[in-house]
């Protein structure tokens, strides 16, 4: 599992959103969750979630940014959208309305 959110020197207030299946991030957050380190807190810091909300989606059959926005996202405001690890699980079709959803309705710049 990726996980850049938790990795990353992020401050509290920028939220994040993790989109993925519902399968797959249950089964992320129930491994994040349970991996401890040495401390004894979450082997990750940050893997309680504090800033990342989880939003399910199924990029074959869903509009991801009706949902992130339904979650809270801002498409007015600048952000920085990581797409990896997607790409291979979707039809052509699938890819191209996301491409194009993301050029169309997220704030330039």
């Amino acid at each position: 599992f990726d996980t850049r959110a938790y990795r990353l020197a992020i401050p509290p207030e920028i939220a994040l959103f993790e989109v993925d299946t519902a399968p797959t991030q249950s089964a992320k957050r129930k491994l994040l969750l349970s991996s401890t380190s040495a401390e004894g807190g979450t082997a990750i810091k940050g893997a309680n979630g504090n800033n990342v909300t989880y939003v399910p989606v199924d990029f074959n059959n869903e509009n991801f940014m009706d949902r992130v926005i339904q979650e809270g996202f801002d498409a007015g405001k600048p952000a920085v959208i990581v797409w990896e690890g997607v790409i291979p699980y979707l039809n052509a079709e699938s890819i191209n309305s996301t491409l194009e959803t993301v050029a169309k309705r997220c704030a330039r710049g």
